[in-house]
């Protein structure tokens, strides 16, 4: 009797006694679960029957939340000259200042060789000064002029009357992607981890980082390296066409 009273409750109420409320809205789940992808819907429709579900329904929403960046091209630069093409970008500010009041390191690769120069820097005003530097002396001393140099739009780089003396042509990246200077960007992430390992290995405080990164850099440069363009050559040999004499190497932070 107490269960006719109930069903004559829900009558009078216009009621319809239902474990689960189904809606004839294909696109009801797909909202109540996050907008979730179709195959995972229909596959979660196995296990609770009482989902519809409408596989030619289109959502815009979903289609714009998954949005993702088209893929940045490799590039396809080939130079065969040392020091054609170089790469240039500043690491910093460093949270900490170096024992020799240090704050942002320059650095610079070359394309062919991948040979790396870190110069370290109390200020950025001093980035020019560098650059005007290491291009006199890849004259000088490998009897060639740089054709191209790629770097980002820091106004510190803004040197068009000395690049233009030179026949420098200037790349900069587009504002937010540093991917168009990948070469760099890859080269500094590698200087820091070895940077941070030499520091932890020798106990020091990071304010002997300044010591970390040159020594860093010469690691790397004498170190055979694995990539298509290199083929388990070191940057040194490949820049020098030598081996680099690595005899008094010392681990890093032992006494003198």
């Amino acid at each position: 009797m107490f269960n006719s009273a109930i069903f004559l409750f829900s009558a009078t109420l216009n009621i319809v006694p239902s474990i689960h409320y189904i809606s004839k809205d294909f696109n009801l789940w797909h909202y109540r679960l996050g907008h979730l992808s179709d195959e995972r819907l229909h596959a979660l429709r196995t296990q609770y029957p009482f989902i519809s579900f409408e596989k030619i329904h289109l959502c815009d929403i979903y289609n714009r939340a998954i949005q993702k960046k088209l893929p940045f091209t490799l590039s396809t630069s080939k130079t065969t000259v040392v020091f054609d093409f170089i790469h240039m970008d500043i690491w910093g500010p460093c949270s900490i200042n170096s024992m020799q009041g240090f704050k942002y390191c320059l650095t610079v690769v070359d394309d062919f060789s991948r040979y790396t120069c870190t110069f370290l820097l109390h200020a950025k005003s001093e980035v020019r000064q560098k650059i005007v530097s290491f291009i006199a002396y890849i004259e000088n001393h490998f009897h060639t002029t740089a054709k191209i140099i790629r770097m980002d739009n820091g106004s510190e780089f803004s040197m068009k009357d000395f690049f233009s003396s030179k026949g420098i042509i200037h790349q900069t990246t587009c504002i937010e992607t540093p991917k168009q200077n990948g070469i760099v960007e890859r080269k500094h992430q590698q200087l820091l981890n070895i940077t941070r390992a030499l520091i932890f290995q020798a106990h020091l405080p990071s304010l002997f980082w300044d010591f970390a990164v040159q020594h860093a850099t010469y690691l790397i440069n004498c170190t055979p390296t694995p990539t298509p363009l290199l083929q388990n050559i070191a940057p040194y040999v490949k820049l020098h066409d030598k081996p680099c004499d690595i005899s008094n190497l010392r681990v890093f932070g032992c006494l003198c």
